[in-house]
């Protein structure tokens, strides 16, 4: 792990939000209004450095649009990245 992935433990769950609000084609702008949170949420999870609780990442799914299968996918990355979470 290189010192810049040390400083932002979550960028795979960032890039995955990420990928997916860029194939829908919305804004962080757009994902943050829709998800009821800060545009500052929004950039440091996918910038990174956020991991989110699951009522966060479960509005942002929603706000993304998310399949249920792609739903699942960003959940159990997140699972992955902290396991004793609820």
């Amino acid at each position: 792990m290189t010192a810049n992935q040390a400083d932002r433990p979550y960028t795979d769950l960032g890039a995955l939000v990420g990928s997916y609000r860029i194939k829908q084609g919305l804004t962080i702008s757009a994902v943050a209004a829709r998800a009821l949170c800060a545009e500052s949420a929004v950039l440091r999870l996918e910038n990174g450095y956020l991991m989110p609780t699951g009522e966060l990442l479960g509005r942002i799914s929603g706000a993304l649009g998310l399949s249920p299968d792609e739903a699942a996918e960003l959940r159990e990355a997140s699972r992955r990245l902290a396991p004793d979470r609820p």
